[in-house]
């Protein structure tokens, strides 16, 4: 192995079932969700084209390959028909899970908007992509923190915290909330979930994350 090897992780590919198919009966929550997880991860994240958007696709490789959703027909006066494609001869006919690009771009709860918020933290605090991953004993099953720390010390360290459940969670920090006492980012599937610090204890609504530093 390569000592100065760069991660490289992802979460579907073109041979993979497309991710927003693995949620059934999902509002969009668990969708956003992972979608996190993957660009929370260290290294260069990929995002399979249409996953920004929660498209569907599984079955035969065609299905998975389905063009990129730009736009539902007749939508915006066709401002993005010259982009569509019809995608390969055999992929079979099925209806997306969530709307176009086109329609989620000014929806402030699309999968879309969640997707750029996501890459918006990750390129703001350079660590989470290169720093070292320290698993913290917070836990109770239905949440999980992590540090991220460069060893060099040019990058400021984080806190991550994220809950993986249905319920809002109080994550007990600790002697956390002194090295980490500000919340410096959040992701929330909803506008209308609120992350908040009490004393060393953190409240994260349903599938919320929260970045937290000095």
């Amino acid at each position: 192995m390569n000592p100065a090897y760069v991660n490289a992780p992802f979460y579907t590919n073109h041979d993979m079932a497309r991710s927003a198919g693995y949620y059934a009966y999902d509002d969009g929550s668990r969708t956003k969700l992972a979608g996190a997880l993957n660009l929370l991860q260290t290294g260069n994240a990929f995002i399979y084209y249409g996953e920004e958007l929660g498209m569907k696709g599984a079955g035969i490789d065609e299905n998975k390959r389905a063009p990129m959703y730009w736009t539902e027909e007749g939508l915006d006066g066709g401002k993005y028909a010259a982009l569509m494609t019809a995608g390969p001869a055999n992929m079979e006919s099925f209806a997306m899970k969530f709307p176009s690009l086109a329609g989620q771009t000014s929806d402030p709860e699309s999968v879309l908007t969640y997707y750029r918020t996501a890459v918006r933290i990750r390129e703001s605090f350079p660590v989470i992509a290169r720093g070292k991953t320290t698993v913290l004993d917070l836990s109770d099953g239905s949440c999980c923190a992590f540090t991220r720390t460069d060893e060099e010390g040019s990058l400021d360290p984080v806190l991550v915290a994220i809950n993986t459940s249905e319920e809002s969670q109080w994550v007990q920090l600790g002697s956390y909330s002194q090295e980490y006492p500000e919340i410096l980012a959040v992701l929330t599937v909803s506008d209308s979930q609120l992350v908040s610090m009490n004393g060393g204890s953190l409240v994260l609504p349903p599938f919320g994350i929260a970045i937290l530093g000095k």
